[in-house]
C-alpha cells in the first residue's frame, strides 16, 4: 500500500534517532527527502515492480516512420522502461536494432530508440505496419509534497535510505552494518516474493535473463 512522503520522512528520522551514537540533528528533512528519492529511483530501476508495469498494451504503427500512433510521453519516460515489444507476426519479443548495421539494411523487425519523448522508440524497418504490444513501466514524477504518495515496499525504502545516509557520514560503523544487513535481507525477500508463482514450462515464458 502506498504511503505519503511525510510518512517515509518521519519513519527514517525515527529509525535514525534510535541508533546509539547518531546525532539526529544532522539529518535535516531536506537531506532525508533527497536520500528517499535516490533510493526510490534505485529500487525502481532494479526491479519490474507490478504496480508500475503495464503488460502488453496494444498500439498501431503508422506504417511510415516505424513509430506508434499516439503520444507515449505520459506512459514511458525512458527507452529502458520498455521490457519488450511484440508484433502480430511472431510469439517472440522483437530484438533491439543492431548498432553495427545501417537501418536501411535491416530486414527483420527490431526496436530502436528515438529522441522524441512522445514516441520513445521506433520499429525498423520503418515501413512495418500493423499492431504491436508493449510491456513497459511508468516512472512516477519526483516526490515534492508531503502528501505525495510513494508506492514502494516500505521496509526496503526506509532501510535503504537509512543505510545510505549513515554510509555518507561514516561516523557510525555499527549502525551502518546493521542497516546494510537489514536492507540486503529485505531485498532477498522481495526477489523471492516476485518469483513465487511458478513459470510456464514454455521457454518463452520463463523468468527473463535479458532485457529483450
Amino acid at each position: 500500500m502506498a504511503e505519503t512522503l511525510r510518512y517515509f520522512i518521519d519513519e527514517v528520522l525515527t529509525r535514525l534517532s534510535m541508533q546509539s551514537g547518531v546525532d539526529t540533528q544532522v539529518y535535516t528533512e531536506d537531506r532525508v527527502r533527497q536520500a528517499l528519492q535516490h533510493k526510490f529511483t534505485t529500487l525502481f530501476d532494479e526491479y519490474w515492480w507490478p504496480q508500475f508495469t503495464t503488460w502488453q498494451e496494444e498500439y498501431q504503427l503508422d506504417g511510415s516512420t516505424g513509430q506508434v500512433v499516439g503520444d507515449l510521453s505520459t506512459k514511458i519516460k525512458k527507452f529502458t522502461d520498455i521490457r519488450n515489444v511484440f508484433n502480430e507476426y511472431s510469439g517472440y519479443p522483437l530484438p533491439r536494432a543492431p548498432n553495427n548495421l545501417r537501418t536501411r539494411d535491416i530486414t527483420n523487425p527490431c526496436v530502436q530508440s528515438v529522441p522524441d519523448a512522445t514516441k520513445v522508440f521506433r520499429i525498423i524497418p520503418v515501413t512495418t505496419a500493423g499492431a504491436i504490444w508493449i510491456t513497459y513501466r511508468t516512472r512516477p514524477a519526483r516526490f515534492t509534497n508531503d502528501n505525495d504518495l510513494v508506492d514502494m515496499d516500505e521496509e526496503a525504502l526506509i532501510l535503504g535510505t537509512c543505510w545510505d545516509i549513515i554510509n555518507d557520514d561514516g561516523t557510525n560503523p555499527g549502525a551502518e552494518d546493521k542497516f546494510r544487513m537489514l536492507y540486503n535481507e529485505r531485498e532477498r525477500q522481495l526477489r523471492k516474493l516476485m518469483h513465487n508463482m511458478e513459470a510456464s514450462g514454455n521457454p518463452r515464458e520463463t523468468i527473463p535473463t535479458r532485457w529483450w
